[in-house]
């Protein structure tokens, strides 16, 4: 685990209320989705979710998905220029992995090191040779920088 900065740019912002065990069949509908007019996905999907209410049968996620060019905001979809994170603890891991586990030991971490989070976890998807990779991410608090 290591911690990093993250910057996002061109992304296009979504949001729902879905089951932890239905990011991944959303992730994988984007990430198989087509896009028109020249318009493609060219990063990982990103998830963003309540950090302290990953036991919930429903969380309210935000999903960015990473584009080549700008859209217009619709019902759906809103446009993000840029998102940032000045400080983020990130570990990846195979997306079957038990992510409990890995939640805790980045826990664990943040407590010895007396690093605060801001209640946000993110996940970020890269699919490797056909197998999900996720990015498990958790900004430090006041490591916002939007």
């Amino acid at each position: 685990m290591d911690i990093i900065t993250l910057q996002c740019s061109s992304l296009v912002k979504t949001q729902g209320s879905l089951s932890f065990e239905e990011i991944g069949e959303v992730v994988e509908l984007y990430e198989n989705q087509i896009f028109e007019d020249g318009l493609y996905k060219n990063g990982p999907t990103i998830v963003e979710l309540p950090l302290n209410q990953l036991q919930a049968e429903k969380q309210e996620v935000v999903v960015y998905l990473p584009v080549n060019s700008q859209v217009q905001d619709g019902d759906k979809y809103t446009w993000v220029d840029h998102l940032s994170f000045k400080e983020v603890l990130r570990k990846r891991v195979p997306f079957f992995n038990d992510v409990s586990i890995v939640l805790e030991r980045l826990n664990e971490y943040m407590k010895e090191n007396e690093l605060k989070h801001s209640n946000k976890l993110l996940l970020a998807f890269i699919n490797v040779y056909g197998e999900y990779w996720v990015g498990i991410l958790i900004p430090v608090d006041g490591g916002l920088d939007v």
